[in-house]
């Protein structure tokens, strides 16, 4: 007996109609995955393109799906000139998870997601450095100033969170009043991909920000960072609205970069400082050794580059 036999009469589909599948349905099958609630959104979002495409292209004058169905939209993504690599992958991730979960429910006869040979079928070959640099500390500096005279509270303790600890909008999105001990300069945070929350070492201005924010806001539990519009007052802030926040203040200052160039700046300061890549790791909250050695070759590639170029003498202008 499949998984979803369990499941309530609207999620009964069968192969024959598969191509009748509504929106609604697809995006319930979501989740039965054991994974986070932010990885199934960003699936149920994704999933309408791929049933978009089977239909139109794999179940066209009552065709079935072929084992080739998951190859054949690989190569429509590929020639869609019009989204990034990044795009694709997660694209292409979507309907992997879609398919392996009408295989498991026995709601089609083979697994889609391997080639003729039994090997997972790849994303797309994507670069792993960085798009876009990180802010440059002369717009730290200005951010800074600017804050010096803003009477914005709250605005200074998540500038503060994002300049002084290199958070992620996520994790700021997750505080609560109670995750922050100013007796002992610590924050708790949950963390990227974590289960539980860990302890942080707060810099003296963090610790000095958030505790002018929670004094003038007078909150005494609950989320560390709530909504003052007329619509939401008193609800946790989204990490879209601390987004929305931040880049209205860097547009203001015609600082053209984006909130993670304030991660960036703080683990590349990390590194310029002399911190080993141990060390870094555990500031910046990174589960990843591979993603952390992108900021060290960049470093130093970067100052390998100037040392190159530099060496040329000529002059054309």
């Amino acid at each position: 007996m499949s998984e979803l036999t369990k499941l309530p009469s609207k999620l009964q589909i069968t192969y024959a109609t598969f191509g009748l599948m509504d929106l609604h349905n697809a995006r319930a099958l979501f989740d039965l995955l054991d994974c986070s609630q932010a990885t199934k959104s960003d699936y149920k979002a994704r999933v309408k393109q791929v049933i978009d495409y089977l239909k139109e292209h794999e179940l066209t004058d009552d065709k079935k799906l072929t084992k080739n169905c998951l190859i054949n939209y690989k190569k429509s993504l590929a020639n869609n000139n019009k989204i990034s690599v990044a795009t694709k992958n997660k694209q292409l991730m979507t309907a992997k998870r879609f398919l392996q979960i009408l295989y498991n429910a026995s709601l089609i006869p083979f697994d889609a997601t391997t080639d003729i040979t039994g090997r997972q079928i790849k994303g797309f070959s994507q670069s792993k450095k960085h798009k876009k640099y990180g802010l440059k500390t002369s717009e730290v500096e200005a951010i800074c100033q600017y804050l010096q005279t803003s009477q914005d509270t709250r605005l200074k303790a998540i500038l503060s969170l994002l300049i002084y600890q290199g958070m992620r909008l996520i994790e700021i999105s997750r505080l609560d009043i109670e995750d922050f001990d100013v007796k002992h300069m610590s924050l708790r945070v949950l963390g990227k991909g974590k289960d539980d929350k860990e302890a942080i070492r707060l810099h003296k201005q963090t610790a000095t920000a958030l505790t002018d924010y929670i004094k003038a806001s007078q909150l005494k539990t609950g989320a560390m960072f709530v909504s003052q519009s007329n619509n939401s007052t008193g609800k946790r802030l989204s990490k879209t609205s601390i987004y929305m926040l931040v880049k209205g203040l860097l547009n203001e200052l015609n600082i053209d970069n984006a909130c993670h160039g304030f991660r960036h700046h703080f683990i590349t300061a990390l590194i310029d400082n002399g911190f080993e890549l141990m060390r870094v790791i555990k500031l910046s909250r990174h589960t990843s050794i591979d993603m952390m050695q992108v900021y060290y070759d960049e470093v130093n590639d970067i100052e390998r580059a100037d040392e190159l170029l530099n060496s040329l003498k000529f002059e054309v202008v």
